[in-house]
């Protein structure tokens, strides 16, 4: 009982701390003290979360994602902020979770059954105390002294002018009390508790799971191999001997099968890729193009560049994901432990080898990309996509040369993909991109929408470069609709700003309305 009424208490005072720094604010220092105030809470609440190395590394990424929430306040820093403090969730609830795609089913599953338990717990609170029908039993008593004391005030009012001004003065507080009342707790301010309700509920109270976890734990990293038993059906133990043998001898022909199918898919496949590279390392690599016989017209290169980088970005996702599926296939079970299946291992890594190759292809092909239309965001994660790859192929390498499970794949490159995330959102890209396409993109190929459409960090680079930013003497009217443009958006920037109250604060904004204020662009 004494534990349930702390919970209770803690839980009142989460949802006024939740209150107070998100109602009618943005995502900034708010988010980050939330976050970081919920880390010591978990830990006292589930100390055996010490035992995890993935919770306490789960604790890291959300803590530094808090904090760059405050200092980049990026939207992927926003987004990636809230999804690491989901897993936090889950892997200090369950200590014996491992991966991060079964932290984030858990924290679903535990999310869905919030309003469940917000429900459970209401209806054992009203349970603890008497019930209406019971306290109000006499309510009908009430009714003729009310009455009788109303009708005094009245008179006493009317007779004495000192208290009907005492009287005034208390119904005029009263009034304004309800009336803030009114105003303070609307329909969209309860809703907006329920759902902190819901999200605190999530955090703070674990769901069983059992068959989530018990499922994870049945996952090993080492691929084991499997023997089939086979039963005595008939006593005579000569014959049951020479069955089991004949099976035996069958398995090992199915295996040797697998195996030669094997070694001649990688071997063609591996032939197609080659063709394949040998003719982008000539194109792209050593002569710098993306296709054959280009005209000189800049955009014409751009526009065959985009769609060159384009389609062979998705035909990298599509060859990739199918060559891990193919090798997933062939190295999936019981053939792994097969003696005398060095080629197909050695056909595995040259074909592994090859996609490294294709990543490298796609990667220039992404440089010209961007040194001819500038950096975008969607080129940056052309790279980050590649990266996130090429540590697919590492450890799908090491998952052939060391007998390694999928599970252990998709464990360790899910672990890779969320370090890749917190270092992107370590970087405020807008100004990046801004600062690049200006310094490095000529004047008439320049994409001037793009930069009025980067967010309002990217203000400090447009508003010092605005010379070369609106330069347009082709057409003197553009200029001025860049003009308008540029300081409506300063306009707005710094009003939603002045409106902004301390919970919405982060260094990002502040530092953007610093060089506006040393440019006397505040008025």
């Amino acid at each position: 009982m004494k534990k349930k009424l702390i919970t209770l208490f803690v839980l009142i005072l989460l949802l006024a701390v939740y209150d107070l720094l998100f109602r009618n604010q943005k995502l900034g220092i708010n988010l980050s003290i939330f976050i970081l105030l919920l880390i010591p809470l978990l830990a006292y609440l589930f100390p055996c979360f010490i035992k995890s190395r993935a919770a306490i590394s789960s604790i890291l990424l959300a803590a530094i994602t808090a904090i760059m929430v405050t200092f980049i306040n990026t939207t992927l820093s926003k987004v990636t902020g809230i999804v690491f403090a989901g897993i936090m969730v889950a892997f200090t609830h369950k200590v014996s979770l491992r991966s991060i795609p079964y932290a984030i089913a858990y924290s679903i599953f535990n999310l869905a059954q919030a309003p469940t338990k917000l429900y459970n717990g209401m209806r054992a609170l009203t349970g603890k105390f008497p019930r209406f029908s019971k306290t109000f039993r006499y309510h009908k008593l009430a009714y003729v002294p009310v009455i009788v004391t109303v009708i005094f005030v009245i008179v006493y009012s009317i007779g004495d002018p000192e208290f009907a001004s005492m009287l005034n003065s208390l119904v005029t507080r009263l009034a304004d009390i309800l009336d803030w009342l009114a105003q303070y707790f609307t329909l969209s301010h309860f809703l907006f508790l329920l759902l902190g309700a819901v999200l605190l509920l999530t955090a703070i109270i674990p769901i069983g799971a059992e068959s989530l976890t018990e499922k994870e734990l049945k996952q090993q990293d080492n691929l084991l191999r499997k023997k089939k038993k086979f039963i005595k059906i008939i006593p005579d133990v000569t014959f049951n001997y020479a069955v089991a043998f004949r099976r035996s001898r069958k398995l090992i022909t199915s295996l040797m099968n697998e195996y030669r199918s094997g070694v001649l898919t990688l071997a063609m496949i591996n032939l197609v890729l080659l063709c394949v590279n040998a003719i982008d390392v000539i194109k792209v690599w050593m002569e710098g193009q993306t296709v054959s016989n280009l005209p000189t017209d800049p955009k014409y290169v751009s526009s065959m560049r985009s769609s060159a980088v384009h389609e062979g970005t998705d035909a990298l996702i599509f060859s990739i994901l199918l060559a891990m599926a193919v090798l997933l296939f062939f190295f999936r079970g019981n053939i792994n432990f097969l003696k005398g299946t060095q080629l197909l291992r050695q056909l595995a890594y040259v074909w592994i080898i090859q996609n490294a190759l294709l990543l490298i292809t796609v990667a220039v092909r992404n440089y010209y990309y961007i040194t001819d239309c500038g950096l975008t965001m969607k080129r940056i994660g052309v790279y980050a996509f590649l990266l996130a790859t090429l540590f697919g192929l590492l450890t799908l390498f090491f998952k052939i040369l060391e007998k390694k499970s999928s599970f252990y794949l998709v464990r360790i490159n899910c672990w890779a993909v969320s370090i890749l995330f917190l270092l992107l959102s370590c970087v405020d890209w807008d100004p990046v991109m801004a600062q690049y396409n200006i310094s490095h993109i000529p004047k008439e190929k320049l994409d001037k929408q793009f930069l009025l459409w980067l967010s309002d960090h990217a203000l400090p680079v447009l508003v010092a470069h605005q010379d070369i930013f609106i330069s347009n003497f082709s057409s003197p009217e553009k200029n001025e609709i860049k003009k308008d443009a540029l300081r409506s958006r300063i306009s707005d920037f710094i009003f939603k700003y002045d409106h902004h109250t301390w919970q919405s604060w982060n260094y990002a904004d502040y530092k953007v309305y610093c060089f506006l204020k040393t440019q006397n662009l505040l008025q």
